[in-house]
C-alpha cells in the first residue's frame, strides 16, 4: 500500500508571518487520499531540518513516504522552517537528495520553483519523479490539499491535479503553479498518476521538464472606488438547481451532447472522447477542456501561433458566441499570460542544454459588481489557446441577486489595524511590515465548490514582510469590512 507523509508549519515564532492554514491544507490532503496509509504527520516545531536530509548512506526520513506534502514558508532558494533544531532552519536544494520510496514531493509554498532558480532544484532529484510547487507568491488556502488529493483519486495526471487545485484556490487568474518532472528511461504515462508503484530500476532522469508561467502584455487593471463608500449593495448568491435541461444546454455549448457522466459530492463531470466538462456544485461554475490537454500530453502540444492582441480578440469573440458574457457583470480589462515549458538535457558538463517552447496562451478576466471588483478565487474567467484553437475555458462565478444595502463597518485604516493584530501578524515588529498601496474595497468570492450565501464586502491588503529568516514574503489578505454581521463571517477572512 502507498504511504503519504505531510509536514506543516503554522507557528514561526515571530520570525515571519504565521501561516494559519498550513495545518488544514496538509491534513486535508492526507484525509482526501484513498487507498493510502500514513507514514507520518509532522507538525510545527517537529518539522526540523534533519528530517529532510540524508545521513550517510541512509535515506532521509521523508523518503520513506511515496508522496510528501509540505505546507509552510519557502523562497526560490530554500524551504523555511519554524525552528533551527538540528540546523539553520532552512533546507536548500543542495541539502536535498530525494528518492528512496519518494515519488512525488509537493511544496505548498511561495516561489520554490522560480524559473530563475529551478536548476538548483534539479539537483535534488535522485529517483524522485515530480516536484510540484509555485513559481511566485501565493495565498494559502485551507482546501488546496484536499482538492489536490481528490483530483489524484479521480485519475488525473499528477501535474493536472496540482494545476486544478492551484487555480481553484488562488485569487488571481495568473496562478504561478509549476512543476519539475524527471523523465526516466522506464517511465510511462502510468507513472504520472496516483497511486503509483516505482519501477524496479530507475536510471538518472534525462531530460527534466519544467513548466512555468510568464506574464506578458495587457496587465490587469486594479479597480478602485473613487472614494470609500459608507454603504454598498448587498448581493446574495443564487443556488438554483442544475436541471437536466440546463445541463444539456451547457453540454451542447461544448460538443458534449453524447457523454459519460461521473459524479461525487459537490461535482459532476461530463466526458467524451474529445473533451471534458467539470461542474462545481450548484454555483454554475464550470471548467471545460479539450482532451488531451497540453499537460496530459506534455510533449505533443502544438505551439500556439497567435499574437497577444489576436488571442484577446479571439477570446472575446468566443465568449460572445458561446453566450458566456453577462450584462450584470463587468469584465475587468483582460490580462495575458504565457505558459512556458523549459526542457533541460544533461550535456555532460553540469549546466545542461536548454530548450524553451510556449505551451499555451491564456486570456484572463475578472468580474466586478457596481464598479467594485469581486476578489478571491471564486470569481474569474479564462480562455486558453493551444495552436490557434480554444483548448480550455473555465468560468468561476456564483449568480447573484441584489438584496438592499449593507453598511461598511470598518475604515481602511481599521482594516490595517485588524490585520496587524491578527494571529498571523501580531508577533512581528512594525519595521518588518511594508504595506503596498491603500486597501482595496471589493466583494469576496470563496473557492468554487464551497457554500457561500452572499458575497462579502472586504478590504484587500497587500504588502511585504522582511525578516532575517525570510527577506521577502509578499502577502495578500482579505479583511472583513462588515465584521459585526454574523451572517457574513468566512474562515478565509481576517475577522
Amino acid at each position: 500500500m502507498n504511504r503519504y507523509g505531510i509536514a506543516w508549519i503554522e507557528n514561526y515564532h515571530g520570525l515571519q508571518v504565521d501561516l494559519a492554514k498550513s495545518r488544514d491544507t496538509a491534513t486535508g490532503f492526507a484525509t482526501s487520499l484513498g487507498g493510502c496509509k500514513a507514514f507520518d504527520d509532522i507538525e510545527d516545531d517537529c518539522t526540523i531540518e534533519p528530517l529532510f536530509e540524508r545521513n550517510g548512506s541512509s535515506i532521509a526520513f521523508i523518503e520513506h513516504a511515496n508522496i510528501f506534502y509540505f505546507a509552510g514558508h519557502a523562497t526560490e532558494r530554500s524551504l523555511v522552517l519554524g525552528v533551527r533544531t538540528g540546523g539553520d532552519g532552512i533546507v536548500t536544494p543542495e541539502e536535498l537528495k530525494l528518492g528512496g520510496s519518494l515519488i512525488y514531493a509537493v511544496f505548498d509554498s511561495c516561489s520554490t520553483l522560480d524559473p530563475f532558480f529551478q536548476k538548483k532544484w534539479l539537483r535534488a532529484f535522485d529517483g524522485l519523479h515530480y516536484m510540484l510547487g509555485f513559481s511566485g507568491s501565493i495565498v494559502q488556502d485551507a482546501t488546496r490539499g484536499c482538492r489536490f488529493g481528490r483530483y489524484l483519486n479521480q485519475g488525473n495526471a499528477v501535474s493536472e491535479a496540482w494545476r486544478r487545485a492551484a487555480i481553484e484556490t488562488v485569487g488571481s487568474s495568473n496562478v504561478p503553479w509549476s512543476f519539475l518532472r524527471g523523465v526516466y528511461e522506464k517511465m510511462s504515462l502510468a507513472d504520472d498518476t496516483w497511486p503509483n508503484q516505482r519501477p524496479l530500476a530507475v536510471a538518472a532522469p534525462t531530460p527534466f521538464v519544467f513548466l512555468s508561467r510568464d506574464e506578458r502584455c495587457h496587465p490587469a487593471v486594479e479597480w478602485r472606488a473613487a472614494s470609500m463608500p459608507n454603504q454598498v449593495k448587498f448581493f446574495r448568491t443564487s443556488t438554483t438547481a442544475m436541471t437536466e435541461e440546463k445541463l444539456q444546454k451547457l453540454a451542447g455549448k461544448f460538443g458534449l451532447e453524447t457523454h459519460k457522466l461521473s459524479a461525487g459530492p459537490g461535482w459532476r463531470e461530463l466526458r467524451n472522447a474529445s473533451s471534458a466538462l467539470y461542474l462545481y456544485g450548484r454555483s454554475g461554475s464550470f471548467w471545460w477542456s479539450r482532451l488531451p490537454t497540453q499537460l496530459a500530453e506534455l510533449f505533443h502540444a502544438p505551439e500556439p501561433a497567435l499574437l497577444p492582441a489576436v488571442a484577446i480578440d479571439k477570446a472575446r469573440e468566443y465568449l460572445e458566441q458561446q453566450q458566456l458574457t453577462d450584462s450584470r457583470l463587468i469584465p475587468l480589462p483582460p490580462s495575458f499570460t504565457v505558459e512556458t515549458q523549459r526542457e533541460y538535457r544533461p550535456d555532460g558538463h553540469g549546466d545542461g542544454r536548454l530548450s524553451i517552447r510556449t505551451v499555451a496562451y491564456h486570456v484572463n478576466y475578472g468580474f466586478a459588481l457596481e464598479e467594485l471588483p469581486v476578489l478571491g478565487p471564486g470569481a474569474k474567467l479564462r480562455v486558453s489557446f493551444e495552436g490557434t484553437e480554444v483548448s480550455e475555458v473555465f468560468r468561476f462565478w456564483r449568480e447573484t441577486v441584489e438584496d438592499g444595502f449593507v453598511t461598511i463597518g470598518l475604515t481602511a485604516e481599521g482594516a490595517i489595524d485588524k490585520l496587524r493584530t491578527s494571529s498571523e501578524f501580531s508577533k512581528l515588529p512594525d519595521e518588518a511590515i511594508t504595506f503596498e498601496g491603500e486597501p482595496r474595497l471589493g466583494y469576496y468570492a470563496r473557492p468554487v465548490g464551497l457554500e457561500q450565501t452572499a458575497l462579502v464586502p472586504v478590504y484587500e491588503i497587500r504588502g511585504v514582510v522582511s525578516t532575517a529568516l525570510l527577506d521577502r514574503y509578499e502577502f495578500t489578505r482579505y479583511v472583513n469590512a462588515v465584521p459585526d454581521n454574523l451572517e457574513l463571517q468566512l474562515p478565509e477572512l481576517v475577522p
